[in-house]
């Protein structure tokens, strides 16, 4: 046990195991508000090409590339755990899909919509 006035050991805290950092992806897990603010980036990035292909990219077709080139550079990192989340999707595969239908293929086409309509900044 060590004493109160001791210091802790460099690199201990949440999501370290002797010292190590476990976070995973150079310790990027373990920086919450570093992604966070990823985050923003992300999604104020995906309004301002959204806006910027508008006149040329079809919105449905702009929604579906996104994604499918999303999948296709998600894919090697998840690979090993679809497994275990299929398992999860298959006791609610209904839900699953509706969400799924709501919140990624409707919201991102209906933003793409609105994005030939207004400037990026009003959406």
């Amino acid at each position: 046990m060590r004493a109160a006035t001791e210091a802790p050991d460099e690199g201990a805290g949440p999501g370290s195991v002797g010292g190590r950092r476990t976070g995973g992806l150079f310790g990027l897990f373990d920086r919450p508000y570093l992604l966070l603010c990823l985050t923003f980036l992300f999604w104020a990035g995906n309004i301002v090409v959204g806006r910027a292909v508008a006149g040329d990219v079809p919105p449905i077709a702009l929604a579906f590339w996104r994604w499918v080139l999303g999948f296709l550079i998600l894919l090697p990192f998840v690979w090993r755990s679809l497994g275990q989340d299929l398992r999860i999707f298959l006791t609610a595969p209904g839900l699953v899909i509706v969400m799924a239908f709501c919140g990624v293929s409707l919201f991102n086409t209906l933003l793409y919509i609105g994005l030939t309509k207004t400037t990026a900044v009003n959406a």
